[in-house]
């Protein structure tokens, strides 16, 4: 009964903290420029002419649909370029500018959990327009022009993925728009009318953003020590609200005691949390998502009374903890439950990314050995060392090298896609699927026939 009560009072603090967290972020993006905090792209995107809200969401729908479909003639679309045609040179030349590793956010000494999270809505804009505006330029047959725009857009998902600060929200929108440019990539792969040069390049680019992921272990290695300081930083009013809870049983907790409950809870917080991103980054690396989902389900299960209960008594009678200790550590996992992320999410966006950058860059090397040989390879080992460093991996076949068929008329390079199945390359993943319910039938392929 009296840890039935305690769990009552512990719900109570717990909401008046996410409340309290909640207001200063709040507070705080009313304060500062939440949107970008460094200047290296505000030049292109202050130049965006304003529009209303209903407008711009007719441009973002239609080229959404552009830029996943083809160039189709729009007069909305036609009309935003024109307006935005200062914003969009200046965007183009920004991606020329080498990356410092804050191209979007401020660089601090210290991790600090208010730093502004980038919404990139105003790049992403421009990204967009002048991808469709590359279309464009290919339909009429200015290819040299359709070059700069996707190296442009290819320069711009680089930049994004040398970020430093706020790595994982940043390569999370780096995969989304590499998913965006991947048709203009890929078409433009499939003509015979663009200049050598710009595969070079593209490759080059390419090679960089994907090797830059590190399999999100630096990316979640950050945002272990964000959430550990979004934690410290809550001491006040978790100190503040169990003093009220003593006081409420009667107890007046002494200084010392009010150091050492924060203490405790800090401690199995950090436990927890290091034990859940280390297994993040295993998850990552193996590309194994379902011990990702079980882990989180573990994390949600200490929310739930009857575990609860056996965790109190476990601690008090096995690990001989006292009642103090013991509401100190509950306390701890409960805000865990109501705070942690999953991030199954993120491992999955990653490793189709990682597959689909992986067969363009080869794609590439086999297009480059075929212009200067006028051959294509038998075997893509014979790309190394020329063309390529090494054979990629393909992570949905138990990290062996990707798949590679010469035909008589071009070729296929593929992975064997979530269901781990080799289809040959005759089936092929439906992403909206796969991200909206998870049907995963297929394998990632990009033909050349």
């Amino acid at each position: 009964m009296i840890i039935l009560k305690a769990d009552i009072k512990m719900k109570k603090i717990l909401f008046i903290i996410i409340i309290l967290l909640l207001l200063s972020i709040n507070c705080y993006a009313k304060d500062q420029n939440i949107y970008v905090a460094n200047t290296a792209y505000k030049n292109a995107t202050d130049n965006i002419v304003k529009t209303s809200a209903d407008f711009l969401e007719k441009i973002y729908s239609k080229l959404s649909k552009i830029v996943k479909l083809g160039w189709e003639e729009d007069e909305d679309v036609l009309k935003a370029m024109n307006d935005n045609e200062k914003a969009m040179n200046l965007f183009k030349e920004t991606t020329k500018q080498k990356s410092n590793g804050s191209m979007f956010i401020e660089e601090t000494e210290e991790i600090d959990s208010e730093m502004p999270i980038p919404s990139y809505d105003k790049e992403i804009l421009l990204f967009e327009l002048i991808l469709a505006e590359g279309m464009m330029f290919e339909e009429k047959g200015e290819y040299n022009r359709a070059e700069d725009n996707y190296l442009a857009a290819a320069r711009f998902i680089m930049h994004i993925s040398q970020e430093k600060i706020r790595v994982l929200v940043s390569e999370l929108i780096g995969f989304i728009l590499f998913d965006k440019a991947y048709p203009s990539f890929a078409r433009s792969l499939t003509s015979n009318n663009f200049s050598k040069e710009y595969y070079e390049k593209l490759y080059q680019y390419l090679h960089i953003i994907t090797n830059n992921q590190g399999f999100l272990e630096s990316s979640f290695e950050i945002e272990l020590l964000f959430m550990k300081h979004a934690s410290a930083q809550l001491k006040e009013a978790v100190i503040n609200n169990v003093e009220e809870v003593f006081k409420a049983e009667g107890r007046q907790l002494t200084q010392e005691e009010v150091g050492e409950f924060f203490k405790i809870f800090f401690e199995r917080q950090s436990e927890i949390y290091d034990d859940h991103f280390a297994t993040l980054i295993i998850c990552a690396k193996q590309n194994n998502t379902d011990l990702a989902k079980k882990k989180i389900n573990d994390i949600r299960q200490l929310h739930h009374p009857l575990q609860m209960m056996a965790r109190f008594i476990k601690k008090l009678l096995i690990d001989r903890r006292t009642i103090f200790q013991i509401k100190a550590e509950l306390m701890a996992e409960e805000f865990i439950y109501w705070s942690i992320a999953d991030f199954t999410t993120a491992i999955s966006r990653f490793h189709i990314f990682y597959n689909k950058s992986n067969l363009l860059t080869a794609a590439l090397a086999i297009k480059l050995y075929e212009t200067n040989n006028g051959i294509l390879p038998d075997k893509l080992e014979q790309l190394i060392p020329g063309y390529l460093e090494k054979v990629s991996q393909d992570t949905y076949n138990k990290f062996r090298e990707i798949s590679y068929i010469k035909g008589k008329k071009g070729f296929k390079v593929y992975s064997f896609g979530p269901d781990r199945k080799d289809d040959k390359a005759d089936k092929i993943l439906d992403e909206d699927k796969f991200y909206k319910d998870n049907s995963y039938n297929g394998g990632i392929v990009f033909s050349m026939q």
